[in-house]
């Protein structure tokens, strides 16, 4: 199996509070922080740049891109923060609102490519600014119908909109694409296929019974459970309109001594055509957890916190959050007894789980811990995780994807490819890179640069599936230190 090549002792990472690993089977210790002083892909001409975001993710791009000095940055940013130490002479900060077009424009107009790492529902507005002033543009996320739709219009104007190179999606669908394109080359057909990506904190850094820490966007990451799925499983076809935690949470026995759930990631389906995959009868992309962490949110969505609807009650100053929990249940719950106490309706709402309850209780929702006023459950519940809940001194985060592909060959012999990418992240306090960061920012930052050059020369809107698109980059990110296994074995 991949784990003897993937994975090595070091069982100092595994001592946690709440075990999640076996002390001897831990990730590779691939940190995240390159000393190469090489500029990488190097421009013969100088390039303009425009950054839109200044978080977590753009410290490692910022950091890539300012090894060449044919290349000038310039970030535009509403919170320009204080941690510019990593920044050189050739990065610029600006305070502007992305939003406002008049502004917009007079960047625009005076740079060659345009990164976006604001928010996915800005995407769209970006898009149609830098058609506008046709340059191309690059985004992480996941390509929105919007956004696709101004693929003929991109074509018209002879300019990239390139989206999902993050790690999920991104070095998921290159690692997938790179398997793919070899079976199909040596006249073999996909016959199955599952990707399963995750970002968490390492096993000595979890100290909560969700297994979780909170580093990016935390009500975005509390929502993704109500995004539509869709997946193919042997031949048949699952649909949900989302929040059906526990009829499609599963184990994932990928990774020996790891107590790992999974949960499908939007929609699978429409990969069989994107990846060219006809065959296939099992196509599932979905998101890893540690044990613990969908059983909460299940709990979390019971009690009515996992919604942006605005609140019908006032929040008033001085409120804790075990009366913010049983406020919102009896407000969800009228028909449940006036006498009950706090402890009472939250096991009849959890179906006289106790497991979940301990949990709730551990993670401080019947606390006296003063909440921070919000416009609905979502955010008040997104604020406390995060102030409890994060990266702190010493810990760090762990970013991994597998990808696991089925095969028959022309001969008839079946045999399965496996590919994984694991990477651990630094410690933030030390202004040390997440994994995270370096796993969505360094092929982001590539792509650019490859574009920039002209290596990738395509209009519309794309993803990174292209072979000149997916070679270049995973080739670069095994020269920027990070590393990719692949193993192959036959099926009997």
């Amino acid at each position: 199996m991949l784990l003897t090549k993937t994975f090595q002792r070091f069982s100092s990472l595994a001592n946690s509070p709440y075990p999640r690993l076996h002390p001897h089977f831990v990730p590779t210790l691939q940190t995240t922080e390159s000393t190469t002083t090489k500029v990488p892909l190097p421009l013969t001409s100088p390039k303009n740049v425009i950054v839109l975001g200044a978080g977590l993710v753009s410290r490692p791009l910022i950091k890539y891109f300012a090894r060449d000095p044919m290349l000038n940055i310039k970030i535009l940013t509403k919170d320009l923060g204080n941690d510019t130490h990593f920044y050189d002479n050739n990065v610029q900060l600006y305070d502007v609102d992305c939003m406002d077009k008049d502004v917009m424009t007079d960047f625009l107009d005076q740079c060659d490519l345009v990164i976006s790492l604001l928010p996915r529902k800005m995407h769209f507005n970006v898009a149609n600014m830098c058609l506008e002033s046709r340059r191309c543009l690059v985004t992480p996320s996941y390509a929105s119908p919007e956004l696709l739709s101004l693929d003929k219009e991109a074509r018209d104007r002879g300019i990239l909109i390139l989206n999902e190179l993050g790690l999920a999606p991104g070095i998921d669908h290159m690692l997938s694409k790179r398997i793919f394109d070899e079976v199909e080359n040596n006249g073999g057909k996909v016959t199955a296929y599952n990707s399963w990506t995750g970002g968490l904190p390492t096993p000595k850094s979890v100290d909560n019974s969700m297994g979780y820490k909170f580093t990016w966007d935390p009500e975005g990451v509390l929502m993704n459970i109500w995004n539509p799925i869709k997946f193919i499983e042997n031949s048949h076809l699952f649909n949900s309109d989302g929040g059906e935690i526990i009829k499609f949470l599963r184990p994932i026995n990928i990774l020996d001594g790891l107590e790992l759930e999974g949960y499908p990631n939007r929609d699978s389906a429409k990969y069989i055509e994107l990846y060219k995959i006809p065959h296939a009868k099992t196509v599932l992309r979905g998101t890893l957890r540690f044990s613990g962490y969908y059983r909460a949110l299940e709990a979390f969505r019971k009690i009515g916190l996992l919604t942006r609807e605005p609140l019908d009650w006032e929040v008033t100053d001085g409120m804790t959050f075990r009366e913010f929990i049983d406020i919102t249940i009896r407000q969800n719950y009228p028909s449940l007894p006036s006498h009950y106490s706090t402890e009472q309706l939250l096991l009849k709402v959890l179906d006289n789980d106790e497991k979940s309850f301990a949990d709730l209780k551990s993670l401080g929702l019947l606390s006296d811990t003063l909440i921070e006023p919000g416009r609905n459950p979502v955010q008040i519940l997104a604020s406390f995780m995060t102030k409890w809940y994060h990266l702190k001194p010493g810990d760090r985060d762990w970013a991994v994807t597998i990808q696991r592909v089925e095969i028959e060959w022309g001969e008839g012999s079946k045999s399965r490819m496996v590919a994984m990418y694991s990477l651990l992240g630094g410690d933030v306090s030390m202004g040390e890179d997440t994994a995270m960061a370096v796993s969505v920012g360094l092929p982001i930052a590539i792509a650019a640069k490859l574009i920039l050059r002209r290596e990738i020369n395509e209009t519309g809107v794309h993803y990174p599936l292209k072979a000149n698109m997916y070679k270049p980059i995973l080739k670069e990110l095994e020269e920027e230190g990070l590393e990719f296994s692949n193993i192959s074995y036959p099926l009997f």
